[in-house]
């Protein structure tokens, strides 16, 4: 017999747990889910509860934002279900990486030519 989880078997950390786990805010998880790249289950009142899934879901998000990763550039991540595709993921997080890299080689240009005093 398979055993259904109910409201009331979900478990897992708050939105405002989470949000502090992951040093971000409860209004930009509430707005992940509101963009429909964040599903948290919903315990007996409720609550939202971010079980492990949910989390490392979160946790991607979070770190794609906080390295300028557009919202719309995730979505494309997001197929049917929730399920992430992993050749969108290693696509983008690719691009990301050449994007640093030219921003980085770019910033060594620019500290080597002060250090020349181009810039008095």
């Amino acid at each position: 017999m398979v055993m259904r989880r109910t409201r009331a078997d979900v478990g897992g950390p708050t939105i405002t747990e989470l949000a502090d786990l992951l040093n971000t805010t409860v209004r930009a998880l509430r707005y992940y889910e509101q963009a429909q790249i964040l599903r948290p289950d919903r315990d007996g009142a409720n609550t939202r509860r971010y079980g492990p899934k949910a989390r490392d879901r979160a946790e991607l998000i979070v770190a794609l934002r906080g390295v300028g990763v557009p919202l719309s550039d995730i979505k494309t991540m997001t197929q049917g279900g929730g399920k992430l595709d992993q050749d969108a993921v290693t696509a983008l997080l690719q691009a990301q990486v050449a994007l640093a890299e030219t921003q980085l080689s770019t910033l060594h240009r620019l500290l080597e030519a002060s250090r020349e005093g181009l810039f008095r």
